[in-house]
């Protein structure tokens, strides 16, 4: 029986030292009703399967409160995570998906969810949109 190869794990190999090629995303979505999951929930589905902690919050509560600079609460929902040899392709092609099948109505909105993509040999990032994004499925 042939396994499936991780989409997010695989560490490719240069005679014996194993190489990594780190993606590093922030995604900002639309701040969702209070202690409303479903979204970022659907969305990290893509790397529970691999058993890979997905997208956090920069407020999530395991972090200090306000470890960020600034002298304000940042007024945003902005999600972080850096990941070892990630399908970038099939993760936005999952991220539309998900999107798209959110009860929230993002098309009033179409700028609001934005993500910033940093891949390894990269010097800045790049920002796709949801419009972007949904045309990855149409």
């Amino acid at each position: 029986m042939r396994q499936s190869t991780p989409r997010t794990c695989l560490m490719r190999t240069c005679g014996r030292r194993k190489m990594s090629v780190v993606t590093n995303l922030v995604l900002h979505l639309p701040i969702q009703p209070e202690n409303d999951t479903r979204l970022i929930d659907a969305i990290n589905e893509f790397f529970s399967q691999d058993g890979i902690t997905g997208l956090v919050s920069v407020d999530d509560p395991r972090l200090p409160r306000r470890w960020y600079g600034g002298s304000k609460a940042l007024e945003c929902d902005l999600f972080v995570g850096a990941f070892n040899h990630l399908s970038l392709d099939d993760f936005l092609v999952h991220l539309a998906d998900a999107i798209a099948h959110h009860p929230w109505d993002w098309r009033d909105e179409p700028d609001s969810i934005q993500v910033f993509v940093k891949e390894q040999e990269d010097d800045t990032f790049r920002i796709i949109d949801a419009t972007e994004l949904l045309s990855m499925i149409r």
